[in-house]
């Protein structure tokens, strides 16, 4: 089984294709909604990005992993990336990843700057 976490800065869900009201917009994103699993009940748990996507990997509020702001997390704190790193999976992460710290916290198998990197 494969998992791909997508993350936007300022994305709504309701401006994706597969939400119905830009059914052109996003082809495909809209394809691997149609084959995979899309969790339309989803909440920000802060409206802050770093911090979000904090709560996202660790599954802790930020006053608990200690990424406030763009602070790192906390050390001894999990992450999504290791546990399944240590279970066999492949991770990686296309930009942003100076957002998330400490790196080795997250122990990414692949760490691409920017989709360019991807074709080289």
């Amino acid at each position: 089984m494969n998992l791909v976490v997508i993350t936007a800065d300022d994305l709504s869900f309701f401006t994706l294709g597969f939400a119905g009201i830009f059914p052109d917009r996003t082809p495909h994103i809209n394809q691997l909604a149609q084959k995979g699993y899309a969790f339309s009940n989803a909440h920000c748990n802060i409206p802050f990005c770093q911090p979000s996507r904090s709560v996202l990997f660790t599954g802790k509020y930020p006053q608990n992993n200690g990424s406030t702001g763009f602070n790192p997390i906390l050390n001894g704190i999990s992450t999504l990336s290791s546990i399944l790193g240590k279970n066999g999976y492949q991770t990686a992460i296309i930009g942003k990843e100076w957002h998330h710290k400490p790196v080795h916290v997250y122990n990414w198998d692949h760490i691409f700057k920017n989709k360019v990197d991807l074709i080289y």
